[in-house]
């Protein structure tokens, strides 16, 4: 529970209230390590606390709604929320669409992450996963005439090899990063649609499977390398 205590008490300046506001906020939910589901005190708590006006406390709520810190509910108080992936992949997807990122830089993200999330995968999956997981390989298999098609299936196939391997920060960020890796993996089929064949891909994303589910973190670290080096010359990129 959010404490209104003698660290959140002083009076605001009056210049960018509601971002001051909004820095307090923020700073009182880290301190008190507030968890998922924490309520806030209400919009007058707050104002009078600060001496603000509500309408300053309520336009600084909505600041640390965007950011994802906090979850409004209509006729309750505000709520500490769960990390949300779709923020930072606003960023992320702004950065490449203005061309701040480069397809390079997310191909580089890719072969490192996504590596070392093949190998924790081999150690930490479930057979639940797997079995998704071969899912997603059939349902490439199955669309290699329709590049959208298999390309949503690669991405999915990915996004729960992260959740394999059971690491939250790798989660969120593959979460936050999947319109970039969708966009980079759409870009690899056309750039490369002159001599890849989609079956060599499906073989390849299969080995990355078998090896996962037979728990060889090696092999299958070694099998993601190889299905990125496929679509990338040495000249083009050299890890």
């Amino acid at each position: 529970m959010f404490e209104l205590n003698e660290s959140f008490g002083g009076k605001i300046n009056k210049q960018s209230l509601s971002e001051q506001t909004a820095d307090q906020l923020r700073a009182e939910i880290q301190r008190q390590k507030l968890t998922v589901g924490s309520e806030l005190p209400g919009e007058i708590k707050i104002a009078e606390s600060l001496g603000v006006s509500r309408s300053v406390v309520r336009e600084a709520l909505r600041v640390l709604a965007a950011e994802g810190m906090i979850e409004l509910r209509n006729g309750k108080k505000p709520i500490v929320s769960h990390m949300n992936s779709e923020v930072i992949g606003r960023f992320l997807s702004h950065g490449l669409a203005s061309a701040q990122i480069t397809t390079q830089e997310v191909s580089e993200y890719r072969i490192l992450v996504e590596s070392a999330l093949a190998r924790l995968a081999a150690l930490r999956r479930n057979d639940s996963q797997i079995v998704e997981m071969k899912q997603c390989v059939e349902e490439m298999a199955e669309n290699q005439r329709d590049l959208e098609k298999f390309a949503d299936a690669d991405l999915k196939l990915h996004l729960i090899i992260a959740q394999a391997a059971n690491n939250t920060i790798f989660n969120v960020l593959q979460e936050s990063a999947s319109n970039l890796i969708h966009d980079g993996i759409t870009h690899g089929n056309n750039a490369n649609a002159d001599f890849i064949k989609p079956s060599e891909v499906v073989e390849m994303h299969r080995a990355i499977v078998a090896a996962i589910e037979a728990g060889d973190p090696t092999e299958a670290e070694a099998a993601m390398k190889r299905s990125f080096q496929y679509f990338v010359t040495a000249e083009d990129f050299k890890l």
